[in-house]
């Protein structure tokens, strides 16, 4: 017998420091109910949670080849079971959720159940209503799963209705030891691990940059280079923007490694064959991977956007963000300059 895990247990193991979420989704397996939550900042491995769980559904019962080939292809994002809603917009629209409603009453595309997970959940807002009675009383063979950062008081009822699964920012500790463990020189993966925010996408991100320490030295030092003058505070507030210019370089780098990944995932459980997934009726709802190529860019455009079917939108909207920033920084730094500033950030930036 081997030794070798099944790739839902691989799957599993790549979820950064939730064990506690872990053993809940897992024990939930084998006798699941209709609707989950998973709830939890940025980066903290929601979507790893749920591509996971997904894979175990799906996978449970089958024998162990079988079982690996349908979780291998829900990681790649290419099992009709799993149908994944993801916003183009700043929220979740009815529109979206119309098609959510229609999803759900249909049959599943493939095998005997459907999972239909919604990102971004907590931005549903006036949506809302109008998925309230598919997801507490869904069809025999239709869950959902879905991903929230936070739970806004328009949608207690709805999470009410779920089990809710929470998740914490990941621990710096864990960070550290998960950068190092992928080959990163300890001291990056040290700075990078301490000014992440508990994200894992924004450490990976850190820890490919050079000027890493460098940045988090000019964050720090901005209040003894401030002197009043709003000559000194554009000096600074160019300095700080031609910091967010140089992340650009490894967020390319990165992208184009996840991509690559995606691509090569999809070609261990197809061969050669190019397959751009299933459409469920519209490019929000789709079968495609929970975690994947534009995760990276998407949060680090928005703190909440990720990977899978947003590709587009996401692209074209990152050098407009960078545009903000600059704008951001200049008015942040220039109306500090001014003010009299008792507390300033001593461990992140």
């Amino acid at each position: 017998m081997s030794d070798q895990p099944t790739v839902a247990e691989a799957l599993w193991a790549k979820v950064p420091g939730q064990a506690e979420a872990v053993r809940q989704l897992r024990a939930a397996v084998s006798m699941p109910t209709h609707a989950y939550l998973i709830s939890g900042p940025p980066g903290a491995g929601k979507r790893e949670l749920a591509t996971a769980f997904c894979a175990s559904l799906l996978a449970r019962g089958l024998d162990g080849d079988e079982a690996d080939r349908v979780a291998a292809r829900v990681e790649s994002g290419d099992h009709g079971g799993v149908v994944v809603v993801e916003r183009e917009g700043p929220f979740v629209t009815a529109d979206d959720a119309r098609r959510v409603v229609e999803r759900a009453s249909r049959s599943p595309l493939e095998g005997d159940l459907q999972i239909i997970v919604i990102i971004d959940f907590h931005l549903v807002r006036d949506a809302g209503p109008m998925l309230l009675k598919s997801i507490e009383e869904p069809p025999p063979r239709t869950m959902f799963v879905l991903l929230s950062e936070e739970l806004p008081r328009e949608l207690e009822t709805i999470a009410s209705r779920c089990v809710v699964i929470n998740v914490d920012a990941v621990p710096v500790d864990t960070l550290l030891e998960l950068l190092v463990s992928e080959g990163i020189d300890d001291d990056v993966a040290r700075a990078a691990a301490e000014v992440a925010g508990g994200s894992l996408t924004r450490a990976r991100l850190l820890a490919r940059d050079p000027k890493v320490s460098h940045r988090r030295d000019l964050w720090y030092r901005v209040p003894e280079r401030l002197n009043g003058r709003g000559s000194r505070a554009g000096e600074v507030a160019d300095d700080l923007v031609g910091s967010i210019e140089d992340l650009k370089a490894p967020l390319a780098e990165m992208e184009a490694e996840e991509e690559l990944t995606a691509l090569d995932a999809r070609l261990r459980v197809h061969g050669d064959r190019s397959d751009q997934g299933r459409s469920a009726g519209s490019r929000t709802v789709t079968n495609g991977p929970l975690v994947g190529s534009t995760q990276t860019r998407c949060e680090s455009d928005s703190g909440s956007l990720s990977a899978g079917i947003g590709t587009r939108s996401c692209r074209e909207r990152t050098p407009k963000t960078f545009s903000r920033r600059r704008t951001w920084f200049r008015d942040f730094v220039t109306i500090w300059s001014s003010t009299s500033v008792t507390n300033w950030p001593s461990s992140r930036c």
